[in-house]
């Protein structure tokens, strides 16, 4: 593990921001030894910073488990009663990538559903061009000028302006 204090991290990423630095998070998931309220916290903290943030399949990695050392030794003897399991892991994980797509506040509306806890895979409708195939339809009956209306309101919020 590769701890890093809160604060610590959100100063680093505002002043590359500020700098004008594009930046990317590397995330390790998939812990034995984290909780739900840990992965909160992820979350919570990947909300707090400035965009543009790179996370990717580059930057969000399983934790790895190598012979011989001691987290590989207790994630054998915990990994029974691990408090996290395969579909809260994909939970997380996707909202983890989300993040840099979304604002705030509506990540943190998708974080309280009880229905994606249970269905992390529709989550993958929220990424950037993913719009399920009944949306992409209803766009097509829908006028064009309604369209456009409905981007002008709508589109701030959904890209986080």
């Amino acid at each position: 593990m590769r701890p890093a204090p809160r604060e610590m991290v959100l100063n680093a990423a505002r002043n590359l921001a500020e700098a004008g630095i594009d930046y990317s998070i590397d995330i390790i998931t998939n812990n034995p030894l984290e909780t739900e309220e840990d992965c909160g916290k992820t979350l919570d903290l990947l909300l707090e910073l400035p965009q543009p943030v790179k996370i990717g399949s580059d930057t969000l990695s399983y934790l790895s488990y190598f012979p011989n050392y001691e987290l590989t030794r207790v994630y054998e003897e915990q990994k029974e009663s691990h408090p996290l399991d395969e579909q809260r892991y994909a939970f997380y994980n996707r909202l983890f990538l989300l993040s840099q797509y979304r604002p705030p506040d509506f990540i943190r509306k998708l974080a309280s559903s009880r229905y994606l806890r249970k269905h992390p895979e529709q989550l993958q409708y929220f990424f950037p061009g993913q719009a399920p195939y009944a949306v992409q339809l209803l766009q097509r009956t829908i006028p064009q000028a309604l369209r456009d209306r409905a981007k002008q309101k709508l589109g701030p919020v959904l890209i986080g302006g």
